[in-house]
């Protein structure tokens, strides 16, 4: 049945709307300018506002979010896919849990939290990303801000910025994580890592079967914790700065560390090639704990 039909307002005035309807309905809601706000249970659902923020939460189906200019925030929702955006306002979501999450702001802060889901996509133009405790293959995407995400499992991740800092905390599962200029910090991280920066430091700690770690123009530190193995790749590598690779206790592999401008020092004892230096010089080639993989830096 029909609940409202059309309310007009002359210049000068303004009135709030309120609107009850059964739980489980479909919701379609739009605003030219003012805020739009519900609360469910809903089925699926679709939020806009031109002018104002958009409120939702408690959807049990599709969902669409979003604002030309204001905040949009949304919690509680569990279905195929939701699409939350704002082309000028922060974005939230939390407590989700749809087969596809995409989650994007043209100028604002983005925060995802208990996000769950086959494919999440995050993007930000111009502001800074916040993920935690996120599952499912995962995404983000910043041309200028720090994007931060704390305690992942998934297929794949990929976190990118070109302008700002990674920061990546307790993730699990293939992952890249680069910035064009800033710093990439990953810790406490388990599997196949890719890092690299243009103009920063790199800086990671876990347990690897595979690790890539360069810098165009900055040191790059890695820290094997017990359980790495050489599984893949392990390339470490600085075009303009040191570079530094901890290994635990009967890590083997064979190690291949050569410098244009410095020395290669090792801490460990090195069964050298023929041919090779054993410990400090520009070279140093040979096997670590009997070898295994290749290790080059």
């Amino acid at each position: 049945r029909s609940i409202l039909g059309a309310l007009s307002i002359s210049s000068g005035f303004a009135a709030d709307l309120e609107i009850r309807v059964p739980s489980g309905v479909r919701l379609e809601l739009h605003s030219d300018s003012g805020d739009v706000e519900g609360t469910g249970p809903f089925a699926s659902s679709k939020l806009h506002s031109s002018y104002g923020s958009v409120k939702i939460r408690d959807v049990e189906g599709d969902l669409e979010a979003t604002s030309n200019s204001g905040d949009v925030t949304v919690r509680g929702t569990k279905g195929m896919r939701a699409l939350v955006k704002s082309d000028y306002g922060a974005v939230r979501l939390a407590d989700c849990e749809s087969v596809e999450a995409e989650v994007h702001s043209s100028s604002g802060d983005v925060k995802l939290e208990n996000v769950h889901g086959e494919r999440v996509r995050v993007g930000s133009s111009y502001g800074g990303v916040e993920l935690r405790n996120i599952r499912g293959e995962l995404e983000a995407k910043l041309s200028s801000g720090n994007v931060t995400l704390k305690d992942w499992t998934g297929s794949l991740a990929s976190i990118s910025t070109s302008y700002g800092d990674v920061t990546v905390e307790r993730a699990s599962g293939p992952l890249e994580a680069k910035s064009s200029s800033g710093d990439v910090s990953v810790r406490s991280y388990e599997g196949a890592l890719v890092s690299h920066s243009s103009y920063g430091a790199v800086e990671v700690a876990g347990v690897f079967s595979a690790l890539e770690a360069s810098s165009s123009s900055g040191d790059v530190t890695a820290r094997a914790k017990s359980g790495s193995r050489v599984d893949g790749d392990w390339k470490l590598s600085s075009s303009y700065g040191n570079v530094t690779l901890s290994v635990p206790g009967g890590f083997g592999c064979h190690l291949d560390a050569k410098t244009a401008y410095g020395a290669v020092a090792v801490g460990l004892p090195i069964e050298a090639d023929a041919g090779a230096k054993k410990k400090s010089s520009p070279s140093v080639r040979g096997k670590l704990n009997g070898g295994g993989g290749s290790v080059e830096l």
